[in-house]
């Protein structure tokens, strides 16, 4: 069975969160985890492209 639809970026998405909360672990407590995982889903964000409206 195949699809046209893939899980590929979401998969990344969950790989990053698990990779930064192992290193984390023991380190930092819910308010720092936070504040890091928000800044790189910020980071990773897709750049839009608007148009000037001329």
């Amino acid at each position: 069975m195949s699809t046209d639809w893939s899980s590929g970026p979401v998969e990344g998405r969950v790989n990053d969160l698990k990779a930064l909360k192992r290193g984390m672990f023991g380190r930092a407590r819910l308010p720092l985890l936070r504040k890091r995982i928000l800044l790189i889903a910020a980071s990773r964000r897709p750049q839009t492209v608007t148009s000037s409206g001329n």
